[in-house]
Formats: C-alpha cells, sequence, structure tokens
C-alpha cells in the first residue's frame, strides 16, 4: 500500500490518504490547498473516524466526485448506468494502483481546483476565503460518502448534498472569518450551479423531480 500513497494527513483518528498517480498534487499542493481545507472541515463538523482516500482523477467539469461502487448486482438506471459497469470501472480504478478497494474514495480535479483559488485569489480575497470554497466542496463529497455509497445513482441526494455544502458555508463563515459579502455570492453560486446540474439531470434522468 505504501508505494501508492504520496502523503497522508492525520488528524486524531482520520487519514486523509493522497495517491498516487494521475494528477496528484504536489507535497506543496496538498500542504496549501488541501491541508487548510481538511483542517477548516474538521474544526466544525469532523467527519467519522477512519481512512478517507483522495485521487486526482476527477472529471474536467468537477472540483471534487465521490464514485459509486458495490452497487446491489443486475441495477440499472434510465441514464443508461448499470451496476456491473460502474463496478468494472471501480475494480479496475484499484487495481491499477495494485491494492484492494478501499471505501471512502474522493476524486478531485487538481487543475480545476488551483483555478478556482485562482479566481477568488483574483477577485481580491485571501486565501483562506478560497479555502473556505475548497473546503464546502469537500463537505458537499462528505455527504455522499456517509449517505450514498452503494447506490447505482444518487440524483434524488444531490440536492441535500447542495444543501449541506451551503448549510456548511453558513454556519462556518463565522468562524473563519469570512466576510458576509463573499459568502453570500458563494451561496448564490452555489444554488446557481445546483440549478444547473439539475437541468442536465432532467436531460438524462427523464423522471427525476416527478412525484412517484
Amino acid at each position: 500500500m505504501d508505494g501508492a500513497i504520496s502523503q497522508i494527513i492525520e488528524r486524531d483518528g482520520r487519514r486523509f490518504v493522497f495517491l498516487k498517480g494521475w494528477n496528484e498534487a504536489s507535497v506543496s499542493q496538498i500542504a496549501t490547498i488541501f491541508e487548510p481545507a481538511i483542517d477548516m472541515m474538521l474544526a466544525d463538523r469532523p467527519p467519522p473516524a477512519g481512512d478517507y482516500y483522495f485521487a486526482g482523477c476527477a472529471d474536467e467539469t468537477s472540483l471534487l466526485q465521490t464514485p459509486a461502487h458495490d452497487v446491489p448486482s443486475g441495477a440499472t438506471c434510465e441514464c443508461g448506468a448499470t451496476a456491473d459497469k460502474m463496478q468494472q470501472e471501480w475494480l479496475h480504478f484499484w487495481s491499477i494502483l495494485g491494492i484492494p478497494p478501499r471505501d471512502n474514495l474522493i476524486r478531485y480535479n487538481l487543475e480545476g481546483i488551483t483555478n478556482r483559488v485562482a479566481e477568488i485569489r483574483g477577485g481580491g480575497w485571501s486565501e483562506s476565503d478560497a479555502q473556505f470554497i475548497i473546503t464546502a466542496s469537500i463537505a458537499h463529497e462528505l455527504y455522499h460518502v456517509k449517505n450514498h455509497q452503494g447506490m447505482l445513482c444518487v440524483e434524488d441526494g444531490e440536492a441535500h448534498a447542495y444543501d449541506c455544502q451551503c448549510d456548511f458555508m453558513t454556519r462556518a463563515a463565522r468562524l473563519f472569518g469570512v466576510p458576509p459579502v463573499f459568502l453570500e455570492a458563494w451561496l448564490r453560486q452555489t444554488r446557481d450551479t445546483q440549478r444547473k446540474h439539475e437541468m442536465r439531470l432532467r436531460e438524462t434522468h427523464p423522471s427525476w423531480g416527478r412525484d412517484p
């Protein structure tokens, strides 16, 4: 396992394990972006103790993603997703590393994250403000880790994950000295992203949002 690890951040019974390969964050990027974000998250509402894995292979359209796995065999979705294909992708990912599959995997898009930090800093805001937004995205994915692993399509849960993200921002802003005008702007942007996501869902999941 050690050969697959780039770096580990240990905090109070939790290990945040950064895996090698793909577009991986350097030691300095982990120290300047991820470590402060993880510390912010732990200062608010820490996730359960255990190991959390980060890999730099998220889609270019996302900052972070949580892959589904161990879906009930034979499950299918109207969007075309199947349990067999999803499980093959999950097992292939871990086979590249040469280790058995682990739960609590979050994929990150390093370029997207660094661009988001640069965008916020370029707007005249602080490094801490930028890390606060990355932390909010991690909170979103940790909601999926806690509630949606093993589910084929978690689109109905996506709204709850956005709620969790916005709740974190609203609750923790004062704790980290986030300016109110910055908070309001990013709450609006987060909800706008959610609405765009829901528009895409209606294209790929025709029954999404309808009453059962």
